[in-house]
């Protein structure tokens, strides 16, 4: 059941949405992070630990959303700016030359309409 949810959804770098959820995914990850910083004794003891616990939170949250919010947009703009350069590359291309008329190697003889003929 799993898998035929998770097969409807597809993976783009270029929409915006799929950047937007992953940046709420990371900041809400960002509480469990910072709890068991806390417990690790990475931050102070006390309320100027637990301020400090918050203020990692609040920083990352606001960075993962901030990431998450431009991801697709910038990503976006290099894709246009990359297929507008392809586009004037093939602009700036000279035309192909058109296919010309076979030409018979050296030496051959051109087998053209007979020229001996009754009269």
């Amino acid at each position: 059941m799993v898998l035929s949810i998770m097969s409807n959804y597809h993976l783009s770098l270029l929409r915006s949405k799929g950047w937007m959820r992953a940046g709420f995914v990371v900041a809400i990850l960002m509480i469990p992070l910072a709890s068991m910083g806390f417990a690790l004794g990475y931050f102070n003891e006390g309320w100027l630990g637990f301020t400090q616990a918050a203020e990692f939170v609040a920083s990352g949250a606001s960075a993962a959303l901030i990431v998450g919010a431009s991801a697709g947009w910038i990503l976006r703009g290099f894709a246009v700016r990359n297929r507008e350069d392809e586009e004037e590359k093939e602009e700036n291309r000279s035309p192909a030359r058109p296919a010309g008329p076979a030409t018979a190697p050296p030496g051959a003889r051109h087998a053209g309409p007979p020229t001996a003929g009754r009269h």
